[in-house]
């Protein structure tokens, strides 16, 4: 039976979750998250400085949408389970394995030690996550959820100790809802021929991957490497927020050419691509769609968007990429 540590409204909430590893946090270890990075993760979850985490209004669309996502995965699973529960959940055998799952779900099990003719009592049955998605990367759901997904329902599922994990998803601004299970028996149910499935070596991997990364955390092992992500840069720069301007240290003579050829060849790169777009607009004039041999290949974009106090006018060229397979276009910059 697993721990509820606390409920997400606890002021201990953020506190108790930089003592381990969530779902969240396994996709960025793993190295399947777009938002964060090993280094950058360590250094969150280490640093006695770090802010509180900034909200964002698309985090709160994504909140504002969840009981509209609840009734629709409601409506669509039939599945006769009753209650959710939010909050941090920690595993029974592995304490440093933390879940925050959008719901816990439960099922009535009948116990005929409850009374003489026998009592039903609740029994964690499942786990859910909801999610709302951009449409123009539906098609990354095609055969289930992505692997980012995937990877937080199973790391919850085996933080609770549960057999299935739900996916809810409503796609935007379509309106379109998907509805996704995981259903997952467990080591012994699923070794055949001594050779476990897919979900158990995904688990393990990511148990490793987690457990070694809490050793980063203790300093039993060294930080993660960096990487080019722009977590990691983010986290360098706050981590050496004070330089001291007169400390001079070395830095390696094959590093330091690398680097700067980059930057050139960057500068150079960015010219040419501007001096290729100034030909595009020439030979585009007034249309708005490029044709390249009979197929739409891009479009010229102009738009305004309200920045603060401040109106901003945009106007650049979109290629428009055609996903393989379906024939479609896809609009993408």
């Amino acid at each position: 039976m697993p721990e509820l540590v606390c409920a997400a409204s606890d002021p201990r909430w953020l506190a108790e979750r930089r003592k381990g590893v969530t779902a969240t946090d396994i996709t960025a270890i793993i190295g399947l998250s777009p938002y964060q990075s090993p280094f950058g993760l360590w250094w969150e979850k280490t640093s006695p400085d770090m802010p509180a985490h900034v909200d964002s209004d698309r985090l709160r669309l994504g909140r504002e949408l969840e009981p509209y996502i609840i009734a629709r995965w409601a409506e669509s699973s039939g599945k006769a389970l009753s209650g959710t529960r939010q909050g941090l959940f920690r595993s029974t055998d592995r304490p440093w394995q933390l879940a925050t799952p959008d719901a816990v779900l439960y099922e009535d099990v009948f116990n005929p030690e409850l009374g003489e003719l026998g009592d039903f009592e609740p029994q964690l049955a499942a786990v859910a996550e909801y999610k709302s998605w951009a449409d123009a990367d539906k098609t990354s759901w095609q055969d289930g959820p992505p692997a980012r997904v995937r990877a937080q329902n199973l790391w919850q599922m085996d933080t609770l100790d549960v057999a299935v994990g739900h996916v809810g998803v409503v796609f935007l601004p379509s309106g379109e809802f998907r509805s996704y299970v995981i259903d997952h028996g467990g080591r012994d149910t699923h070794r055949t021929a001594h050779q476990l499935c897919n979900d158990c070596t995904d688990i393990e991997v990511m148990r490793g991957a987690g457990w070694e990364f809490c050793q980063r955390m203790t300093g039993e092992l060294p930080p993660p490497g960096v990487d080019g992500s722009a977590a990691t840069l983010a986290a360098l720069r706050a981590r050496f927020a004070d330089p001291r301007k007169d400390k001079t240290a070395p830095v390696d003579a094959d590093l330091w050419e690398h680097y700067t050829g980059i930057k050139q060849l960057v500068k150079t790169t960015e010219q040419m691509m501007r001096g290729d777009e100034a030909l595009i607009r020439e030979q585009l004039g007034e249309a708005t769609l490029i044709e390249v041999d009979g197929r739409t290949v891009g479009r010229r974009v102009i738009a305004t968007a309200q920045v603060k106090a401040h109106e901003r006018c945009q106007d650049y060229i979109k290629i428009i990429k055609r996903q393989e397979g379906n024939g479609t276009d896809d609009t993408g910059s």
